[in-house]
């Protein structure tokens, strides 16, 4: 017995026309996302075939994954500042990239974004109060996100947190330092004891020298201990 597999260019835009038509009757549509007040009727499998995390939520078999409302958190570009003195926030120049569930670090003078949650999981941007203005950094190579971050010796860490992989969010163990002179990422080869997600992190830095140190002689550089809480 003989098959044949008939090729059609256009199946994919009409599959897709015919799922707007649907959507538009709110026929066979099985979710609703909230995003801000607005409710947007959709249909599950064309969500899982489109994005890795719808896809990853509805294989997870958790509450959200079967609630008929999915309230998504809307990523924000948006920037304020409040100085000493100020009773007001200001607002200062957008990220160019709107991020949720990120974080964020002080160094030298400049703020730096790092990650977010949704796409695009990778991107970095440093904020220059001086003049108001975004710069895009070197990306990190691979996606992360509910990560741990902190900073040692103006290296910034981070460290385990989660990565897309068969669209499954698979947790991860590995540490990651940013060099802010070579705008390059390297890893430290300092694993995590295990694959952690949902760090919280602080950096400790232990007084110089002890009891035993001796009046006239310098004590030793001071110890970092690095706190970790995750789960």
């Amino acid at each position: 017995m003989s098959y044949f597999l008939s090729y059609c260019k256009a199946h994919g835009g009409a599959l897709l026309t015919g799922y707007q038509a649907l959507r538009a009757e709110g026929f066979l549509c099985d979710v609703t996302l909230e995003a801000e007040g607005s409710e947007f009727p959709a249909h599950r499998s064309l969500l899982a075939c489109s994005s890795d995390y719808f896809r990853a939520l509805f294989k997870s078999h958790t509450r959200e994954s079967r609630a008929p409302v999915i309230h998504l958190h809307v990523p924000l570009r948006d920037l304020f500042s409040l100085g000493p003195g100020e009773q007001a926030w200001s607002k200062r120049a957008p990220m160019g990239t709107a991020r949720f569930g990120h974080h964020m670090a002080a160094l030298r003078g400049a703020l730096f974004a790092f990650l977010g949650r949704y796409e695009p999981f990778s991107e970095i941007e440093r904020y220059d109060p001086g003049t108001d203005q975004w710069t895009r950094l070197r990306p990190l190579l691979y996606d992360r996100f509910c990560y741990g971050l902190a900073v040692v010796d103006e290296t910034v860490l981070l460290l385990g947190g989660l990565k897309w992989q068969d669209s499954r969010q698979v947790p991860t163990r590995n540490v990651v330092g940013y060099d802010l002179d070579l705008d390059r990422w390297e890893d430290t080869g300092c694993a995590l004891p295990w694959a952690w997600s949902g760090l919280q992190c602080a950096v400790l830095q232990l007084a110089e020298g002890g009891d035993e140190e001796r009046e006239g002689e310098p004590g030793e550089a001071p110890d970092l201990v690095l706190g970790l809480m995750g789960q």
